[in-house]
């Protein structure tokens, strides 16, 4: 085994944490490797947008791009035997579009090859009692729901019996709009015990209407005006209900995605 196929292993092997893509982008910088260069672009990328220095992230995020314009191809090309559409953050793809069937038959092909963190399901509402069981959730840290079916979307039902899943402990992100969620929907979402980590939920184009903090953003440097933050009248029946919800809350909105250890 070569130092590289190591490092890209322990990459691997531990994909939420920074530290092995920190070793890999140390080693791949002064050897000339650009998937090190990559890494070492986004991992700083990663730190800017945490810290807030918008300005500077933006530089590094077109530095990136024309890397994975050039040679994303190449690094992607196992994973995109698998899956769609694969996503680089911080140096490797961590995001992929995939059906439920696809995902069910090849995740553990598919976590062997790269440290994926956030699948993008394709028409999942027929199919989320077989997702919902599947251990292979375990993994992720973000999870979108996207339909190109008018019959697929989760809608409140669906959603309930992804809530109940016991394999959503790292989830942070649920991306659910255009999915026919009303009320009572969200209310499984905010009544679930197997979703100790979930600090965002997007509900764009739900029946559900305005429920997540809704805040301005400023023009000059795009971060939060945080006096402008506001939380909806149902999200605040929601929390008389059910107690404090951090993914009700504007200030809970990662700057990196998929959220790093840092952002959960």
């Amino acid at each position: 085994m070569t130092t590289r196929d190591r490092l890209v292993r322990a990459v691997i092997a531990d994909p939420d944490a920074n530290t092995p893509r920190e070793a890999f982008a140390n080693w791949g910088v002064p050897h000339g490797d650009l998937q090190g260069k990559l890494a070492q672009i986004q991992l700083a990328e990663a730190h800017e947008r945490r810290v807030g220095t918008t300005a500077d992230a933006s530089l590094r995020y077109s530095e990136a791009q024309a890397l994975i314009e050039q040679h994303g191809g190449t690094w992607a090309r196992d994973v995109s035997a698998i899956a769609s559409y694969p996503r680089f953050f911080r140096g490797f793809v961590e995001s992929v579009v995939m059906d439920v069937s696809a995902f069910l038959a090849r995740a553990p092909e598919l976590y062997a090859i790269a440290p994926v963190r956030e699948v993008i399901f394709i028409d999942a509402g027929p199919h989320i009692d077989a997702l919902a069981a599947s251990p292979h959730l375990a993994r992720l840290v973000a999870i979108e729901f996207y339909n190109r079916s008018e019959t697929a979307p989760l809608g409140d039902a669906g959603l309930r019996t992804l809530t109940e899943s016991p394999h959503l402990g790292k989830l942070a992100l649920l991306q659910l709009a255009w999915n026919e969620i009303s009320l009572e929907g969200v209310e499984a979402i905010a009544a679930s015990k197997m979703l100790p980590g979930l600090r965002d939920v997007s509900l764009g184009n739900n029946p559900v209407g305005k429920v997540v903090e809704e805040y301005g953003v400023d023009a000059l440097n795009f971060e939060i005006v945080r006096d402008g933050i506001s939380l909806p009248p149902l999200g605040r029946a929601l929390e008389e209900k059910y107690g404090e919800l951090r993914w009700l809350h504007a200030p809970s909105s990662f700057r990196m995605f998929p959220p790093t250890l840092h952002d959960v």
